[in-house]
């Protein structure tokens, strides 16, 4: 079967999760990618923290190792950046440059290059030269605040999700560069920031708010949407949004009462969110 990027070659430097999410996509996609590895030494400990991310993220993947900091090194890394249609790099905003494998580099032998540059906080900026990992950048967005419920404190998510989103950004703005390139011939660089990815989630929780209502906040558990557990030890999820599910469930469960409070808040929706939690016990 034909894949639509499949004539598409990318050399992915990303070391970080969002480019080798984005290089993932675009890897199931048909594109060839090519890791640029770091060299290793025997004595840089292993981080055995995610031992299984690279044989997922990387997957459909070739891979070459080079030391960028060497002139034979990026030597071989212009070559095949002559011949890639896309280049994505992860450094800290600077790096690049100083290494000589930067935007204004590679698109002097490659000017149809598309240039993805993927940081914590963008390539310039008083954040720039920050670290960060993904529940920082869900800190100072505030996301970290809209995904408890009301009332509630902030939670530690099971998945990174503003590493996803940054990954889901740059894999977007790569297409639609594609797109671009198609029309005019030119390649252009794109500037990606995991703090970027953390707030265009906060979308959701503006577009849920009613006119005049501040802080936005998320709905969070209600009693219809919510995970409650079983007596078997187990879980249930119920994602009742329409109200004429709310109003069959209350009834099939002798509790009529409660179809006016879906989405009730203060003392009457805990009331609803006990009975729900011990009936669904019993």
């Amino acid at each position: 079967m034909t894949l639509p990027m499949q004539d598409i070659k990318i050399l992915d430097t990303g070391t970080l999760t969002p480019g080798k999410y984005c290089t993932f996509i675009l890897g199931d996609l048909g594109a060839e990618v090519t890791r640029v590895e770091r060299p290793i030494s025997r004595n840089t400990p292993e981080d055995s923290r995610f031992p299984n991310e690279d044989l997922v993220l990387n997957r459909n993947k070739k891979s070459i190792t080079l030391n960028l900091r060497t002139e034979e090194a990026r030597h071989v890394f212009y070559e095949l950046s002559e011949k890639a249609d896309i280049v994505l790099e992860s450094y800290r905003p600077g790096v690049a440059k100083r290494i000589g494998i930067d935007y204004e580099t590679i698109k002097k032998t490659n000017p149809r290059i598309i240039y993805c540059s993927l940081s914590g906080y963008g390539q310039d900026g008083p954040y720039n030269q920050l670290p960060g990992f993904d529940i920082i950048f869900m800190a100072i967005s505030g996301l970290l605040a809209l995904i408890s419920g009301p009332n509630e404190p902030p939670i530690v998510p099971g998945l990174y999700l503003s590493d996803t989103a940054a990954g889901l950004l740059a894999t977007i703005g790569i297409l639609t560069a594609l797109l671009v390139r198609e029309r005019t011939g030119k390649g252009q660089y794109l500037d990606i920031s995991m703090l970027d990815g953390a707030f265009s989630w906060l979308a959701l929780a503006y577009g849920s708010q009613y006119p005049g209502q501040k802080p936005p906040v998320l709905m969070g558990p209600s009693p219809g949407y919510n995970v409650y557990q079983t007596k078997d030890g187990n879980y249930i999820a119920l994602g009742i949004g329409r109200p004429q599910s709310w109003e069959n469930l209350c009834k099939a469960m002798d509790r009529e009462d409660f179809v006016d409070y879906q989405w009730v808040m203060g003392e009457k929706r805990e009331e609803t969110l006990s009975f729900f939690k011990a009936d669904l016990q019993a």
